[in-house]
């Protein structure tokens, strides 16, 4: 998704196989309304400037991920190179890490618990797998 070049169309979010794109309008919304943002989404406003009726969708903390590759930190091992739902899971739902590395803890999983993506039909070939 690029914010720059998106006109706020929704077509995308429409076509989006997977339901995974969002039509974002308001900047004001709180978790809590009425009791004003809390630390989090403050912090999230710094990180995701995002821009009013453009269409956004999940980036995985990319920046978050390439900082960490740049100081020598493997994603899915190190937290400062993993994206931020993973590190905060508490009931270790989600997982993070090297496809192609066979032996990494993503892709042993995968295999053990036959992982598999949604639609393998339209051939778009996600990185995102469901653990069976």
């Amino acid at each position: 998704m690029d914010a720059k070049k998106c006109v706020g169309c929704r077509y995308c979010v429409v076509a989006c196989p997977y339901q995974q794109r969002t039509y974002y309008t308001n900047d004001n919304t709180e978790y809590f309304p009425g009791q004003g943002l809390t630390e989090y989404e403050l912090i999230g406003r710094q990180l995701y400037p995002l821009q009013k009726n453009t269409v956004v969708k999940c980036n995985f903390c990319a920046e978050r991920i390439d900082r960490g590759i740049s100081s020598g930190l493997k994603p899915g091992i190190d937290r400062e190179a993993t994206p931020a739902c993973v590190i905060t899971c508490p009931t270790k739902a989600r997982c993070f890490g090297d496809l192609d590395d066979p032996e990494s803890e993503v892709s042993i999983l995968i295999k053990e618990k036959r992982g598999f993506r949604l639609h393998p039909e339209y051939a778009t070939e996600p990185s995102v797998y469901y653990l069976g």
